[in-house]
């Protein structure tokens, strides 16, 4: 039996009056947010030092640090940016860690980067960040590094394999979702990794128990797509080559990029150059196609039309 249009519109008129009561009583917590804007940073320290002693609770302070923070921000020269910053980040350290938003810290720490504030004031954000990282969407981990700052390949080097190590802790997991998992692989550039070797290991290891069949084909092939196949070891590509967990597409490419591979190092040794084209046999659903390939030339470019090929296929 359907509820009567009087129920559904006293249903409804309940939930607006429980939203609106709600943000009654959020914004009578915060009605001295900007009564205190206009009060110097040290005179702020001493004001929460205050409330923490009279047990206020220190989620609703750190909303106004941050507030403050923000208010304050719109109308200062970046030298006062910058001590504004530090200063809420002394602040914040009196509070319970605990009860701070971890988005809050996230923003607060991409405005440090932004404008280069001591490395000290960086390090008390990052450590706050760290005991609340279980909170953190995957959003909240994409921080910008200073525009006009050089980072060394050897630090991008680094990320990339504390990632790929990163990436083969949680494959495994059989309540990662597919959006995710992509999400940490495409989370860094081809170039700032040296070699695919790691992605390849956590997408088999991501594919290990799981069944693609039907629409859920896509999402094997995708993850398939997230490898560079050019920065992959002739032994992983051997590897390759033999997984039945890999769309035969893929293993074909591997096959190509293989045989590359082994004539680039056969041309080295020899002194001998090779011309001519390969032809390898695709195996897709639809019907077998034949794609014919310059061995000097394979690249992205080229694997970007062999997509494009098995797209015009399915």
């Amino acid at each position: 039996m359907s509820p009567s249009p009087s129920a559904s519109s006293s249903d409804s008129s309940c939930d607006t009056r429980s939203s609106e009561s709600f943000k009654s009583s959020s914004a009578r917590a915060m009605w001295w947010f900007d009564e205190l804007v206009v009060l110097d940073a040290r005179v702020i320290e001493m004001v929460v030092k205050l409330l923490v002693c009279r047990n206020i609770d220190s989620a609703l302070i750190s909303r106004f640090l941050f507030h403050y923070q923000k208010s304050r921000s719109t109308s200062a020269s970046c030298g006062e940016r910058v001590r504004l910053v530090e200063a809420v980040v002394e602040i914040l350290g009196i509070l319970d860690v605990r009860c701070v938003s971890c988005k809050s810290l996230f923003e607060l720490l991409r405005v440090a980067v932004k404008l280069r504030v001591s490395r000290q004031s960086r390090n008390k954000v990052e450590s706050a960040i760290g005991s609340l990282l279980d909170q953190a969407m995957l959003d909240d981990l994409l921080i910008p590094s200073s525009p006009s700052r050089s980072v060394e390949s050897s630090r991008v080097e680094h990320v990339a394999k504390l990632i790929d190590s990163y990436l083969a802790e949680i494959a495994p997991d059989p309540c990662l979702k597919p959006s995710k998992f992509l999400a940490v692989i495409r989370g860094l550039p081809d170039s700032a990794r040296d070699s695919f070797n790691g992605v390849y290991h956590a997408v088999n290891l991501y594919l290990e128990d799981r069944r693609y069949a039907g629409a859920l084909g896509l999402v094997r092939w995708r993850l398939c797509c997230s490898i560079n196949y050019e920065k992959l070891s002739p032994p992983v590509l051997s590897h390759l080559t033999e997984n039945a967990r890999f769309p035969s597409e893929h293993v074909a490419l591997a096959l190509i990029f293989q045989r590359n591979k082994y004539e680039e190092v056969s041309n080295l040794e020899g002194g001998r150059r090779v011309n001519g084209c390969d032809e390898v046999l695709v195996c897709t659903k639809m019907q077998p196609q034949i794609v014919k390939m310059r061995k000097s030339r394979i690249s992205r470019l080229v694997y970007g039309r062999f997509i494009d090929l098995h797209l015009k296929c399915c």
